[in-house]
């Protein structure tokens, strides 16, 4: 059995673990954009959206999408973000302030393309739009200030 302080130490030390990931990608994200411009970024997120993001959608096309929004919302929240899940008979949307590029954005600035987007922020309408109609997933994404305030959408 492990203690209440031993669990919550390893789930600080997760957190931080993911955080480090994510300062890691969006600073390749940074350099890629910067020095090789957006059609090279677009190449590394559709690239690494093949490891990350394939095997999510997969299974949400075949177990349905209402885990899919479980996980990301989860997901967001376990790394500084503060999103929630609004349903309704036709749609689930998760939405909220961006724990990961927003935080980025806040903490250490960031670059951006032409279009003011910071350039991690990118991936997220090519793995949660572009990718899901691959999928037969009904998907949409809309980018908050900053990437701050963003929404997923998705069609039940």
């Amino acid at each position: 059995m492990v203690s209440r302080e031993e669990y919550d130490r390893m789930e600080q030390i997760h957190k931080n673990n993911l955080w480090n990931y994510v300062q890691a990608y969006a600073r390749a994200c940074d350099f890629i954009g910067k020095n090789f411009g957006d059609q090279a970024l677009r190449q590394f997120h559709v690239e690494s959206g093949k490891q990350r993001a394939y095997p999510t959608l997969k299974l949400a096309a075949e177990k349905g999408v209402e885990k899919l929004m479980n996980i990301l919302c989860q997901h967001m929240n376990n790394i500084g973000g503060e999103f929630t899940i609004e349903e309704t008979d036709e749609e689930i949307v998760v939405r909220g302030n961006c724990g990961t590029g927003g935080r980025y954005v806040r903490e250490e600035g960031g670059e951006r393309n032409k279009e003011g987007v910071p350039y991690y922020c990118v991936h997220c309408p090519i793995w949660w739009e572009e990718m899901p109609k691959e999928f037969g997933l009904k998907m949409s994404f809309h980018m908050g200030d900053q990437g701050i305030g963003c929404a997923w959408r998705v069609e039940k």
